[in-house]
């Protein structure tokens, strides 16, 4: 390998050089005498069980030879035959429901932009929960999940002379994407409090920031463009509130900024956990039905805000239906969906016809289904969110699980550790109690950072969570800047998607509960087990 670097390196693009991909979740330089658990429970990447995918199986009828289809094994004459038991989607040669997408249709080449029929659903998505944007140039585009729409809307926009604000904490290949351009990224002060009214950016740090911009980066061009994870910030797990959103919707246009809004968790949203009432879960209960869920819980858009086409909107279909079908779309006006057209049809072409068949015959039979039992229902689209509305009573009652057992442990009582509550999304932040002493447990003179100790610690609980058996990711590991958000990155990022039931959720609370105390009774002391790497 080192031999075919030196090589072929010449022969690379400026761009290509430009592409370093370091994997938050991977953990490199363990120690020699860690023995990680054999049976890890996995708490890291955001990642759905697939019990929560809407897929149960896929049955294939496979030609014995290439030719003319058998139109009676092609089609259905009777739209009854192909949802007996309202359960069950059939994907024919040819469908007589113009809405449908078929075999002959999806398979086939198609539009960059993606078929007419999912783009129909994208955009409905968007009008039925009231985000339709207050100018009428807008439109959608089709793309291969949320990382691929990052990764060309980065590319469209942004050069090597190119600045982007990003929250201080945030999903670490969005800077990833961003840097293949050459371009950089600026961190903005976020709160992480349970004041709903308070929590995520810090709008007057980036009012301050963007007025007194020559002042605080003298050298760099004020920044082109806001990325922002809106809805269940990912890794705080934090919402704008909507007062939020409006104020910072008005700064970008004071500053002429564009908004990326980022949102693969809008859909999972959570009412604040009980401690008296551990399995409260207002989906089951019935509190939350699909109009409160649509018109109360849904936080909006910012594209509900938008008068002049600034709001580019990322949409992925990977957290609520499953990531492996690749689909999602991009919201914007109309000239960047041109060019994101033209991008598409230079690049990836439009996204797997097979992915896009299954999503839209899915999505049309849920609507279907669900206007059968439910007569007042205006729209098809209302059974795409009921299954949200599913989805994100999963979440609640996962969430309840972790939380409860979390807080029943000795290590949470003890004050070890605290539970950031996430608002929305997959995830949520265990930020770690560090004691005064360990600042001195090892020489930081010249460091880089002005907190490094902090990187020490969390290095050495992650090698105990390994032993005890939980994969977790650092919280200085999301950071968009160490030196500005290190001395608040003492957290453990950890998730309840993954896991298979709520047996394996509490085993995990036990594990991260234990490590924490190992740290407590181990690091700095006579019987700290590993030494830090230098």
């Amino acid at each position: 390998m080192e031999e075919l670097k030196q090589r072929y390196t010449k022969f690379l693009s400026k761009r290509d050089a430009w592409k370093k991909i370091e994997p938050f979740w991977i953990n490199n330089n363990l120690p020699q005498n860690l023995v990680p658990h054999d049976s890890t429970i996995y708490l890291a990447g955001g990642m759905p069980n697939e019990s929560l995918f809407p897929i149960e199986s896929i049955h294939i009828n496979v030609k014995n030879s290439p030719g003319v289809s058998n139109a009676s094994n092609s089609t259905a004459l009777d739209i009854n035959e192909k949802i007996a038991d309202g359960q069950l989607t059939n994907i024919w040669t040819y469908e007589q429901n113009k809405d449908k997408l078929g075999i002959s249709q999806a398979f086939q080449y198609g539009e960059s932009n993606g078929n007419p029929q999912l783009l129909k659903i994208a955009r409905d998505i968007i009008t039925s929960i009231h985000n339709t944007p207050q100018y009428e140039d807008w439109d959608v585009i089709t793309t291969n999940g949320s990382a691929d729409s990052l990764y060309k809307v980065c590319d469209l926009l942004f050069d090597e002379d190119s600045v982007m604000l990003m929250e201080e904490f945030t999903f670490p290949l969005t800077t990833t994407y961003l840097n293949n351009t050459g371009a950089e990224e600026i961190p903005l002060k976020v709160n992480i409090t349970s004041d709903v009214e308070k929590q995520g950016i810090d709008t007057d740090y980036m009012a301050d920031l963007l007025d007194n911009w020559s002042k605080y980066y003298p050298e760099k061009p004020k920044p082109k463009a806001l990325y922002t994870i809106a809805t269940g910030q990912n890794p705080t797990g934090v919402t704008q509130s909507v007062a939020k959103r409006r104020r910072i919707y008005d700064i970008c246009s004071k500053h002429n900024m564009l908004i990326i809004e980022d949102d693969p968790y809008g859909y999972l949203k959570f009412t604040p956990f009980r401690p008296e009432d551990p399995d409260y879960n207002p989906y089951e209960s019935g509190e939350i039905d699909l109009k409160v869920y649509c018109n109360k819980v849904l936080s909006p858009s910012y594209l509900r805000f938008d008068t002049d086409g600034r709001v580019i909107r990322c949409e992925t279909f990977s957290k609520v239906f499953a990531p492996g079908i690749r689909s999602g779309f991009i919201v914007a006006n109309k000239f960047f969906i041109k060019r994101l057209h033209n991008m598409a049809m230079c690049s990836t072409r439009e996204p797997s016809g097979a992915s896009q068949s299954i999503l839209t015959n899915i999505l049309l039979d849920m609507g279907e289904n669900y206007q059968k039992t439910h007569p007042d229902s205006e729209s098809y689209i209302d059974g795409w969110f009921e299954w949200c509305r599913k989805v994100a009573s999963a979440y609640t009652h996962r969430r309840n699980v972790l939380f409860q057992a979390l807080e029943s442990t000795d290590a949470f009582k003890k004050h070890f550790f605290e539970i950031s509550e996430p608002s929305a999304g997959m995830f949520v932040a265990l930020n770690v109690t560090l004691k005064p002493e360990w600042k001195t447990v090892n020489d930081y003179t010249g460091a880089a950072e002005k907190d490094a100790y902090i990187k020490d610690v969390m290095d050495y609980l992650n090698w105990i969570l390994l032993e005890e058996g939980c994969l977790a990711v650092l919280g200085y590991k999301m950071t968009v800047n160490q030196k500005f958000s290190l001395h608040r990155a003492n957290f453990l990022r950890i998730t309840f998607a993954q896991a298979a039931n709520d047996c394996i959720l509490r085993e995990a609370a036990l594990r991260l509960a234990k490590g924490i105390e190992r740290l407590n009774l181990e690091y700095g002391t006579d019987k700290q087990k590993f030494c830090m790497n230098k």
